[in-house]
């Protein structure tokens, strides 16, 4: 329940900060705060909230008002907010998180604190500012603030301005919003091409419009030069490397992205963004043990991550702690119903346990929902292959393809449907096999990209060539032993002692990394077994 309404109060003193909602003002010693609007409003909602905590929920409805934005959206403001105010979230003096139950404003908020002297400096420049502008249209009314704020005075609209918005709608990590903030970046950069903000943001944005939204691939290469020019700039600044790490991963170059991340904490240790990327990339790269470790410092920070407790339950079920894994990809799914990567891993789950109708089940709601992603068709196709219906797989790869024409899995399994039936010509399957091999040698060293090679090699009946491809699975860092036993186009290989090997060096490094994870004292003991997920 809220203690106060902002709006009938002229003056907030809330420590030594000044907050004046009615002029939507922020000062600090008479000196002007300048917060972006999103800032403003959270701000005001914490006031009116003091001394109580506010949800994520109650910063959603009153802040965004209706749209559909994540949890990490209002805490990337809430950092945001911090950083205008100098607060620091490990050593709180403003904004304190609240585990489980949001964000309170720490020093309580006296109204009508606002000082005689103070209120009448403030007012008598803006006398004076009304005044001058009238003569002469070049004097500002305080000389501590920057005079490039005056635009705002005249309605004209600043490079911050075009900075500020294009990093709210980024934040919201919606499609129609992330293309918004690719326009606001462009507009700043048209008219200081050398910003660093806007390049970097620009950058970011392209690669998120790629990885999340089907945009064209070739978008990750402007991404890279964007960043690598923030880089050249600002050596010793992470925003750029942040935004070349997110352009490698996008472009799979899994090493290089990793590296990349690492530099990042080096020069911002504490970067829970970077850290939360970084343990994907792990995990992707088989090293599961850090993956989880990572995961787990980021969710025992106060920030909301949309993926990570996507990341912590898919790390879990690799380690094959099942029992442990379902709360955690059922709580994900069911909360954020338009994370496309919710619903995949879940019904992956799901597929992998041979619970074939409840897979189907959670990939049909998702798709009833309206989420448009390439990735639901495919695990669709999975599906009914391993039902040995081949012409429905073929019409949800199709689809798939209708989604996302560029997508290499969609791609490799038409390829593969054409071989299973005797419709692939060998030169078209040297051709793709040809370019295949030449996107790894490129440096897309993802573990799919060898799955992918190896499935057209033992669907068209090339079976030394995909038992060669599977040999490298290991050291490309594919620990889902699981699925390989259960992948459609394998199954003429499973009698192969090579691929029974493969299987088993799989299993063991895995029986590996669990037993760390079980004697590591990080971990906590409820973590790994059926347990409630814990709120945050």
């Amino acid at each position: 329940m809220r203690e106060r309404d902002t709006s009938s109060v002229t003056n907030w003193q809330i420590d030594d900060l000044l907050f004046q909602p009615g002029i939507r003002r922020l000062s600090r010693r008479g000196r002007e705060i300048r917060l972006p609007s999103l800032s403003f409003e959270v701000l005001r909602v914490l006031v009116e909230y003091a001394p109580e905590p506010v949800s994520i929920q109650a910063f959603i409805d009153s802040v965004w008002q209706g749209v559909l934005v994540s949890d990490e959206t209002v805490t990337q403001r809430i950092k945001l907010l911090r950083q205008s105010l100098g607060d620091d979230g490990r050593r709180p003096r403003y904004i304190q998180a609240v585990r489980g139950r949001g964000y309170r404003l720490m020093p309580p908020p006296v109204a009508g604190k606002e000082s005689t002297s103070q209120s009448r400096i403030w007012l008598a420049g803006a006398g004076v500012v009304f005044v001058l502008l009238g003569v002469a249209g070049t004097y500002f009314y305080r000389q501590d603030q920057p005079i490039e704020q005056l635009s705002n005075i005249h309605g004209s609209t600043t490079v911050q301005d075009y900075i500020d918005q294009a990093s709210e709608y980024l934040d919201r990590h919606q499609q129609a919003d992330n293309q918004l903030a690719i326009d606001l970046f462009r507009r700043a950069l048209a008219l200081q091409p050398e910003n660093q903000k806007a390049m970097a943001g620009l950058s970011m944005a392209l690669s998120q419009s790629v990885t999340k939204f089907n945009a064209e691939p070739s978008l990750l290469i402007e991404a890279q030069k964007l960043a690598q020019q923030v880089i050249s700039a600002e050596p010793h600044q992470y925003p750029g490397w942040l935004a070349l790490a997110a352009s490698l991963d996008g472009q799979g170059a899994l090493i290089p992205a990793i590296q990349t991340y690492q530099k990042v904490l080096e020069i911002a240790p504490e970067h829970n963004g970077a850290k939360a990327s970084l343990a994907y990339l792990h995990l992707i790269n088989g090293e599961l043990v850090t993956s989880l470790k990572l995961n787990l410092e980021v969710f025992n920070s106060e920030e909301e991550f949309h993926y990570l407790h996507l990341q912590i339950a898919q790390a879990l079920y690799l380690l094959g702690f099942d029992p442990a894994a379902e709360p955690w990809l059922q709580r994900t799914d069911e909360l954020q119903p338009d994370n496309v990567f919710a619903a995949e891993a879940r019904a992956r789950f799901l597929l992998v346990n041979r619970r074939f109708d409840d897979a189907e089940q959670v990939l049909s709601n998702a798709i009833q929902r309206g989420v448009r992603r390439a990735e639901l068709w495919l695990e669709m196709g999975m599906i009914e292959l391993l039902r040995d219906d081949l012409p429905a797989a073929q019409r949800s790869f199709d689809q798939a393809l209708r989604i996302e024409p560029q997508n290499g899995q969609a791609q490799a399994w038409q390829l593969s449907l054409a071989a299973l039936t005797g419709e692939l010509q060998q030169s078209m399957y040297q051709q793709n096999l040809n370019e295949m091999q030449a996107t790894i040698k490129a440096g897309d060293t993802w573990p799919n990209s060898y799955l992918q090679m190896a499935s057209l090699q033992a669907a068209y009946g090339d079976h030394d060539a995909a038992l060669e491809t599977i040999q490298q699975l290991y050291s490309a860092g594919f620990r889902d032993h699981r699925l390989l036993n259960l992948w459609p186009t394998f199954t003429p290989l499973l009698t192969e002692p090579r691929f029974q090997n493969e299987l088993v060096r799989i299993q063991q490094e895995v029986v590996r990394q669990r037993d760390a994870v079980l004697r590591a004292a990080w971990v906590p003991r409820e973590l790994l077994f059926a347990q409630p997920v814990p709120d945050r």
